[in-house]
């Protein structure tokens, strides 16, 4: 913890904060490792998509409070985590969280029961959508 009386003893006290300015190559480059759509970052942010869209594009400038955020995001991964959580739901009512939203193999177990391959993926997800 901070001694603020003892801060106020000194003759100077310099704080630094993040650089609040971001390039939009940044926020597409930093969507697409973490494998986030546009909409997912944007809720992820609490901004729009359309402002991921602008920030990408080069139209408006990432800063402020989002650009930090971007960056704090940017050096501690475990944050998205922490931010958005997924839970899935299956059909008998189990409830399984996700701890690590890019595990696509558990979102699939969870979903499916087994891990499919791509070739049946598609398969799989028809069969769902004729059971609702």
């Amino acid at each position: 913890m901070i001694n603020i009386q003892e801060l106020l003893k000194l003759k100077k006290v310099e704080v630094k904060y993040l650089n609040p300015s971001v390039e939009g190559q940044f926020i597409k480059e930093f969507r697409q490792t973490h494998e986030l759509t546009q909409t997912a970052l944007a809720n992820i942010m609490g901004v729009t998509k359309k402002a991921i869209e602008k920030w990408e594009q080069g139209a408006n400038k990432v800063k402020g409070s989002a650009a930090i955020l971007i960056q704090l995001l940017d050096e501690h991964e475990e944050l998205i985590d922490e931010i958005r959580q997924v839970s899935v739901i299956a059909e008998n009512g189990e409830r399984t969280e996700l701890v690590n939203i890019k595990d696509k193999e558990a979102i699939a177990k969870s979903l499916f029961g087994v891990i499919p391959n791509d070739a049946n993926l598609e398969e799989e997800k028809q069969k769902r959508k004729s059971r609702i």
